[in-house]
């Protein structure tokens, strides 16, 4: 998310960085389907409710009205959560890491994947961004399997993996493909991959990354 800030308003990134942030119910919510989703990888509605549930005093609100309110639209994310696990499954999918952290060093002379680094690997000395992060989950498909991901003909019959974001928040505005495939946040989840920086992931196995906005729907969903 800091790297959509950087890319969206550099003054406002360096705000937040500074401290300059504050809290709010979304992003405290987010942060606890967040945990669900990695501690219930079936998607089991109880479970994620619980979770939830057992979580809900570490958010504040002004009046009861409003947490009866918030409450309630919890339980419609965490339903939206347990639909998109049950098509993962569906899918035969397998999760490969949540929380994946890596750090990667990018020369600014770089023009493709081959020339970033795995921080820590032998680099030459050249002027260069260290970009740090951590994936929400990283998925493997088989072949022919993953929500129509695209066709890889150098793949053909193998596994695919998938980068996943998970987002909360009612603010949301990357809904739609085209913003999807200009988001920075994604292009670093995948050149990551493509520099051997995730975990048990090979560098070749990545089939693209996609965003799951439970906060918003859209048409015919």
């Amino acid at each position: 998310s800091r790297m959509k800030n950087l890319h969206d308003c550099p003054v406002d990134w360096a705000i937040r960085s500074l401290g300059g942030n504050t809290s709010s119910f979304s992003t405290g919510l987010g942060t606890i389907l967040h945990a669900a989703m990695e501690e219930v990888p079936d998607g089991n509605i109880a479970a994620l409710t619980a979770i939830v549930e057992s979580r809900w005093p570490e958010l504040e609100f002004e009046a009861d009205w409003i947490a009866e309110k918030e409450k309630k639209w919890a339980a419609t994310l965490i339903e939206r959560l347990a639909a998109y696990e049950k098509n993962f499954r569906k899918n035969e999918g397998q999760r490969v890491e949540a929380e994946a952290e890596f750090e990667v060093v990018v020369p600014f002379s770089a023009t493709s994947p081959a020339d970033v680094y795995v921080r820590g690997d032998d680099a030459p000395a050249l002027p260069a961004a260290v970009v740090r992060g951590s994936i929400d989950r990283v998925e493997r498909y088989p072949a022919k399997l993953g929500e129509a991901l695209p066709f890889d003909s150098e793949r053909e019959g193998q596994d695919r993996v998938v980068i996943v974001d998970l987002k909360t928040g009612k603010s949301e505005k990357r809904v739609s493909n085209d913003k999807v495939t200009e988001d920075p946040q994604l292009a670093a989840y995948q050149l990551a991959v493509r520099a051997g920086a995730v975990n048990n992931v090979a560098p070749d196995e990545g089939a693209g990354a996609r965003l799951v906005v439970i906060s918003q729907t859209l048409k015919d969903t």
